[in-house]
């Protein structure tokens, strides 16, 4: 049997242990604060841990952004029996931005290393690739070794070659990527389609969901309502994300000035930050409403619902997603989710039902829909 059909066919009821090399990203202590880059980071903290916990064996290369200057790093304890890290074995770089034939020599040079130890130490059933970015470098490596791979698409790669955003040699290597791995798994059905487009094959799709026993209907923590100023019985609406420009998020504060000329005592919560925090705070100022918002920044993901249950409404403006932890993370603690029509919000929301839908990029329409739902 070959090795993917020996890897790939192991079935529930056999609970045969996997050797599994996993390249993902996973939480770290930046300058001791536990630091999370986005739903992936999150979605694997999750993952590799459990599969651990069930008796396969985990091997995690994990990758982080390029430290800024004076960050001190350290590793996130993972006590966990079966799950090993090599942390920060390399830089990750987003699959927004095309990388330089530098980047991909020195990324291919480090996991060229990691693959080698690995072929002799822990011979994987399995490579789980959780970055699709990386596919023109793994593939070879996995192939060169005999190893089964299975990739995790989360939407920003496939995107990117549906938009066009690679230059063309990178894109066929991706492409060809794709096409050569054993077996996809796509958090979501538009993601699955956009690869059959591209020739891929293989693919399941396994939309994200999140854990039910944290993420619950419950009442307003109050001590934390007192903490970010926000007064007992004020409206409060809520936006999740890592601040980057493709989450819209001075979309967010435009339609707020005009929620707040309705609706003066509404608060709104920001968990998170990034690179477009700064200039969302100057439109917050430029506005005159600075009063009204407050930016809690990264959070620990074990509080995620403690904030989410201040809401009255999520709003979650992006212009793409993959398939938002955000909108099920909402779901599940029963606030009102609001969000851009883009193919991963219509399969969280049934409008009017589960959430609602406003055009992407509509401030009119997205503090018209804010007010419909703080009224309602």
């Amino acid at each position: 049997m070959a090795v993917a059909d020996r890897a790939l066919s192991v079935t529930p009821a056999r609970r045969a242990p996997l050797r599994i090399l996993a390249l993902a990203p996973l939480p770290y202590l930046s300058d001791e604060v536990p630091t999370f880059h986005g739903g992936g980071t999150v979605f694997f903290h999750t993952l590799l841990p459990a599969l651990a916990r069930r008796g396969h064996h985990v091997s995690v290369i994990a990758d982080a952004p390029e430290p800024h200057p004076g960050e001190r790093r350290a590793p996130l304890p993972l006590r966990v029996p079966n799950l090993d890290v090599a942390w920060f074995a390399y830089e990750h770089r987003s699959s927004q931005r095309p990388a330089s034939r530098g980047y991909q020599r020195r990324v291919v040079e480090r996991l060229r290393a990691h693959f080698e130890r690995a072929a002799r130490t822990l011979r994987p059933d399995v490579v789980l690739i959780g970055r699709d970015i990386l596919l023109p470098y793994v593939l070879p490596l996995c192939r060169r070794h005999g190893f089964a791979t299975l990739v995790i698409a989360h939407g920003p790669t496939v995107a990117g070659l549906r938009d066009g955003r690679y230059a063309p040699a990178f894109a066929r290597r991706l492409v060809d990527g794709f096409r050569k791995a054993d077996a996809i798994v796509a958090v979501a059905a538009h993601i699955a389609g956009d690869l059959e487009r591209l020739g891929a094959t293989g693919i399941t799709t396994i939309r994200n969901v999140v854990d039910t026993r944290r993420f619950r209907p419950g009442r307003r923590d109050r001590r934390l309502q007192r903490a970010l100023g926000i007064a007992a019985d004020a409206p409060v609406v809520a936006h999740v994300s890592v601040l980057r420009p493709w989450k819209r998020p001075l979309d967010l504060v435009d339609s707020a000035a005009r929620v707040l000329r309705a609706a003066p005592r509404c608060v709104y919560l920001v968990v998170g930050t990034g690179p477009s925090r700064a200039e969302m705070e100057a439109r917050v100022r430029s506005h005159g409403i600075a009063a009204s918002f407050r930016f809690a920044g990264e959070i620990a993901q074990r509080d995620v619902p403690r904030y989410l249950r201040l809401a009255d409404v999520v709003v979650q403006p992006s212009e793409r997603e993959g398939f938002s932890l955000v909108y099920r993370e909402a779901q599940a603690v029963g606030r009102a989710l609001l969000a851009s029509d883009i193919p991963a919000a219509r399969e969280a929301i049934v409008p009017g039902k589960t959430g609602l839908l406003f055009p992407t990029g509509d401030v009119r329409a997205l503090a018209a829909k804010t007010l419909r739902l703080l009224r309602d």
